[in-house]
């Protein structure tokens, strides 16, 4: 499948199993300030560790947003039964402040 673009420089695809450390790392900066908000077990389920994407990765697709090349974005869904769950919608807060 080509990679769709939504604006220039931006490219959104499917995720690799070698794209998840850094796939964690944007969920874990861009949920960081809000971390008071959470529960300790809510917090850790937000922000999985590489494992974690992994597992994510086996339960349903993962896309990802690259911002010149970098990972900027994600989103993963989860088919439960004829529903859709959709995870998170992180955007780094690094690129974010740029726009």
């Amino acid at each position: 499948m080509r990679p769709k673009r939504s604006k220039p420089g931006i490219e959104i695809r499917t995720a690799a199993p070698s794209e998840a450390e850094e796939i964690a790392s944007v969920l874990y900066q861009s949920f960081a300030e809000f971390r008071a908000f959470y529960t300790d077990e809510a917090f850790r389920a937000t922000t999985p560790a590489k494992d974690g994407i992994r597992l994510r990765m086996d339960e349903g697709p993962v896309w990802i947003a690259l911002d010149e090349g970098e990972i900027a974005g994600t989103v993963s869904a989860v088919p439960r039964g004829e529903a859709l769950y959709v995870r998170g919608w992180p955007f780094s807060p690094r690129r974010a402040a740029r726009e």
